[in-house]
């Protein structure tokens, strides 16, 4: 845990959308819901320690930036929070909170921009789309700001993955994967010959036709984009190699459960 936490990737930032004429104010109310209903962005990682704890209470620093005299307005916002972004980043070091807040704010209280630093071991970047999903509709609209029903929680799962019935679950998806790992052909982790760090050789496919053809394609058959684009590779690797099909395993963990 402690080594995922201290790589450069262990910390994610991401700007959070911030309509027109929200105040610092607004941005408080709306972080206080959004911890209350998820136990993830106030769960720590004692250091040395093969467990989590979840808080039951406690603070969340908000970091207040202003950005002086001049006319700030929309037009602004995204070089704002990329400045934002960089500095929240570099305050934080090594420090990885599960969750931090910056703001950068213009006469007064009025929010510009809006930057969370989130551990990579408390979310993912699909937990990060429902916080930004919630976020904005918060800091819109005053009345929905209340916690609400019970989430599924991070806890709630770890006890569903405990029972019997998911065991064997998770049991027959690794020998799915076992099984599959056999046929996949080599030639999908080459090495370079003319390096000695023996590091994969990596690449870069462009496409300005298939870009536009996602969204279609996605809508026709219900798949996510990522899955789209990863059967496209899938089909390029297949035609190069001259395989007629070509496994190529991922991780997908519990991310496709509807909770």
């Amino acid at each position: 845990i402690n080594q995922t936490a201290e790589q450069f990737y262990g910390l994610l930032c991401v700007e959070l959308p911030v309509p027109d004429g929200v105040s610092v104010t607004d941005v408080t109310e709306t972080i206080a819901v959004l911890v209350a209903r998820h136990e993830s962005l106030r769960t720590e990682f004692p250091r040395g320690e093969p467990r989590q704890r979840v808080a039951a209470s406690g603070t969340i620093v908000l970091d207040v930036c202003s950005l002086g005299d001049g006319q700030w307005g929309p037009g602004d916002r995204d070089a704002v929070a990329g400045v934002l972004t960089r500095w929240l980043r570099t305050s934080l070091g090594r420090a990885r909170p599960t969750f931090r807040l910056a703001v950068a704010t213009a006469a007064g209280e009025r929010v510009v921009a809006c930057v969370a630093g989130f551990s990579h071991l408390a979310v993912d970047h699909g937990a990060i789309e429902v916080v930004r999903h919630e976020f904005a509709e918060m800091t819109g609209d005053p009345a929905l700001r209340q916690v609400g029903e019970p989430r599924h929680q991070p806890l709630d799962q770890a006890a569903a993955e405990a029972t019997p019935e998911q065991q064997r679950r998770s049991a027959a998806a690794l020998h799915h994967m076992r099984e599959r790992s056999k046929h996949m052909p080599p030639c999908v982790y080459p090495l370079s010959a003319d390096r000695t760090d023996g590091e994969s050789v990596a690449v870069e496919l462009s496409s300005v036709a298939a870009a536009m053809a996602v969204r279609r394609v996605a809508a026709r058959t219900r798949c996510s984009r990522s899955a789209i684009v990863l059967a496209a590779v899938c089909a390029v690797l297949a035609q190069r190699t001259g395989r007629t099909e070509l496994t190529f395993p991922m991780l997908s963990s519990n991310r496709f459960e509807r909770q």
